[in-house]
């Protein structure tokens, strides 16, 4: 896409063109046809600013739009496609290990109830432990797609910023650039009697 310099460098060079195929001799009937010429490129300059602004947006192009106006009104609906597709369903299940706990009969030896309430200490010691890293991985995982998260909204943000930037002035210098191009057509087309007579 070229840069809004070159649109207005280009827009020049051609009006500069124009202008001095329309006075070397300015004859009436060449200013006229300059000044339709002009006219012309002029409005084809505005449809393209608003073509511009246009596709800032993702619409359909003009021509496009055109094409499917005349398929409607012709009845043309096209050809019907049909498809078949194929697909896996997979399933993913996640859980806890189930941990049993011992127990000793109330009327077992004092060293023995020790033991297993040592073991069933080692037990719930070690649950608790796992389910320590558990949150501390699900808190890191949550974290970093909380970081990447903040990550996409901003680079949308700021894509979304441009593009409303863009979209409010994008497409404005092509046509003002058209809107000089009409006004110096205008001119010329309207008083090339004139100019031929003052001019020769």
């Amino acid at each position: 896409m070229l840069s809004k310099a070159r649109h207005i460098e280009l827009a020049v060079a051609l009006m500069l063109a124009l202008l001095l195929f329309a006075f070397s001799p300015p004859t009436e009937p060449r200013i006229r046809w300059i000044g339709m010429t002009m006219q012309l490129v002029g409005i084809g300059t505005v449809i393209w600013g608003i073509a511009e602004t246009r596709s800032f947006f993702g619409r359909i192009g003009f021509t496009t739009k055109l094409l499917l106006w005349v398929r409607r009104r012709l009845g043309y609906r096209g050809k019907t496609n049909t498809g078949f597709g194929r697909g896996q369903l997979s399933i993913t299940a996640k859980g806890r290990g189930h941990h049993t706990k011992r127990a000793s009969s109330a009327d077992a030896p004092l060293d023995e109830r020790v033991r297993v309430l040592e073991q069933n200490l080692t037990l719930v010691s070690n649950r608790i432990e796992s389910v320590e890293k558990q949150i501390e991985a699900e808190v890191r995982d949550r974290d970093s797609a909380i970081a990447r998260e903040k990550g996409e909204r901003l680079r949308h943000e700021v894509a979304i910023h441009q593009k409303i930037e863009d979209a409010a002035t994008g497409g404005v210098h092509i046509s003002a650039i058209g809107a000089v191009y009409l006004f110096l057509g205008v001119i010329l087309g309207s008083t090339s009697p004139e100019l031929s007579n003052w001019l020769l």
